[in-house]
């Protein structure tokens, strides 16, 4: 392959490791969509570590994987937060009485 400038791109191992998209639990829970977020958070977590660990070494490439992933991390909290305030305002998973 040959860039826009007219070099070869290198070939080789050097390919970016894929970003592992987090897998949904199917754990019933009282109220799913909530849970479903929270194990998505924490599975996102635990997925960027290796990635965290491989940014402080130096690998540029882990910079940039472990930002999108603290993006969509980001994104989860939010939504995380919303569903515990719309949880909250309609008086809890649980009816009282």
């Amino acid at each position: 392959m040959v860039s826009s400038r007219g070099e070869r791109a290198p070939n080789g191992p050097h390919r970016p490791t894929p970003v592992k998209i987090p897998v949904i639990s199917t754990t019933p829970y009282p109220h799913p969509a909530m849970s479903s977020n929270f194990d998505q958070l924490v599975e996102t977590v635990s997925n960027t570590r290796a990635d965290v660990e491989k940014a402080e070494e130096g690998n540029k490439a882990a910079t940039a994987r472990v930002r999108k992933q603290m993006q969509a991390i980001k994104n989860l909290a939010q939504d995380l937060r919303k569903e515990m305030l719309e949880l909250r305002d309609s008086g809890g998973a649980q009816s009282q009485g």
